[in-house]
């Protein structure tokens, strides 16, 4: 092997290897970019089973509801609507104790 086909041979590696190095990089940044995507993916299903939970719940209510006869209903309705203001009455009386 002469000195001139070494050479030869050297740059076609060097070419080739460059051509790797600039296939890795471009596939890493996509690796990257899927990686992100995914996590915004993982954020969105969670936000939207907790949706799901919570009209599932609903759903399950008012099922309940169907089943009891109204005075019970308006019981039920009154109650919850006890315990809102109770929820609100404590947020206030925690934003006061959080400025003091």
């Amino acid at each position: 092997m002469t000195s001139k086909n070494f050479t030869a041979a050297e740059k076609h590696f060097n070419k080739k290897a460059d051509a790797m190095r600039r296939e890795m990089g471009e596939l890493r940044g996509r690796c990257s970019r899927l990686a992100a995507e995914n996590a915004r993916k993982d954020e969105q299903i969670a936000v939207l089973e907790a949706e799901v939970a919570q009209l599932k719940d609903w759903n399950e209510r008012l099922l309940n509801f169907m089943e009891l006869d109204p005075k019970h209903v308006k019981a039920a309705c009154e109650k919850d609507r006890m315990a809102l203001a109770m929820l609100d009455m404590l947020r206030s009386f925690s934003a006061i104790g959080a400025r003091i």
